[in-house]
């Protein structure tokens, strides 16, 4: 059985943390995870997800998040 991953909302109603840093680790997981995500999917035309590069897309979502979060303190 193929494991079903749940759709997060669209990009622009995506939550993140209010103003500042998340103030939780599961804050912050959220973010970098959702971030992620697009990040595939924006590489992914075809639908559903080829797997490889979730490492990378992690990596790149995590620099992007923490860059946006240094940028509103």
């Amino acid at each position: 059985m193929k494991t079903q991953i749940p759709s997060p909302p669209p990009a622009d109603a995506v939550a993140v943390s209010d103003s500042q840093s998340p103030s939780t680790a599961d804050e912050r997981q959220r973010d970098i995870a959702t971030a992620a995500y697009y990040r595939s999917k924006a590489r992914h035309q075809v639908p559903g997800f080829v797997p490889g590069n979730e490492l990378e897309d992690w990596l790149e979502a995590e620099r992007d998040m923490e860059a946006l979060w240094a940028g509103r303190r």
